[in-house]
């Protein structure tokens, strides 16, 4: 039993001068080995090659077979209580966004990076703070809250307490 006293720089020698029998470090120098070999291999290694090899017997889009095809896939069951629109540009979606806002009646969650003053942003303001003096939860998640950041989206932020703002805690 190896008891140390003092400084700990000559604990960690008298550790490194005990003997080990030498089955141990022929051991842990092979599992040393195969673990470099391992993380290596997975970093330098040739990468999968991802094709699909005969995509002509796809399911088409719509169909059962292409939903259950996604669920293997994505390893997700598919639900289908609700439905979804895509946009393919701001154009169609602050639109659609702002609309939905609007018509909120029991919350509204909406992410955002950062806010910045403009036009579409006022606009998003706007929609926000009437929910939230509606008595509708509105819950705006921005990291980065700045200056920009107007005076009466800040008092409802105070008065209300229904409308949430998560800044960055840095």
């Amino acid at each position: 039993m190896l008891v140390c006293g003092g400084t700990n720089l000559l604990c960690l020698l008298a550790i490194f001068l005990m003997e080990v029998h030498t089955s141990l470090v022929v051991l842990g120098g092979i599992a040393l080995f195969l673990m470099t070999a391992t993380v290596l291999a997975g970093m330098f290694g040739p990468m999968p090659s991802y094709e699909i090899t005969h995509p002509e017997e796809l399911p088409p889009n719509q169909s059962e077979g292409f939903l259950c095809l996604l669920e293997s896939l994505a390893d997700a069951k598919i639900n289908r209580r609700g439905t979804f629109e895509v946009f393919t540009n701001g154009k169609n979606f602050y639109p659609a966004e702002l609309e939905a806002i609007r018509n909120a009646t029991r919350s509204v969650n909406l992410e955002a990076y950062i806010y910045q003053k403009s036009k579409i942003g006022g606009m998003y303001l706007e929609a926000m703070t009437e929910r939230a003096r509606a008595e509708v939860e509105a819950n705006w998640d921005m990291p980065v809250l700045t200056e920009k950041l107007e005076r009466s989206y800040r008092d409802v932020l105070r008065g209300k307490r229904r409308i949430t703002c998560q800044p960055d805690p840095a």
